[in-house]
């Protein structure tokens, strides 16, 4: 049986798949993507806060269950 994949949005510094890769994920499908409704705000870390007239944008990729019950992922 094929393991479900999950959509995850990913913003700032987490937005990169060489890392997840090396921590053991496997992402998929990646592509950008964009959350309506908020913005990306930079401080101690990055969060989205929401604010109607603005997009948050990032990348997008798939992932099963237990790649992202990864330690560290």
């Amino acid at each position: 049986m094929i393991p479900r994949r999950i959509e995850v949005f990913f913003y700032g510094l987490f937005m990169d798949d060489e890392l997840l890769r090396a921590k053991g994920a496997n992402p998929i499908n990646i592509r950008p993507a964009c959350v309506p409704g908020f913005v990306l705000r930079i401080g101690q870390r990055a969060t989205l806060i929401r604010d109607p007239g603005a997009c948050a944008y990032g990348l997008l990729m798939e992932f099963t269950h237990a790649e992202l019950e990864l330690p560290g992922a």
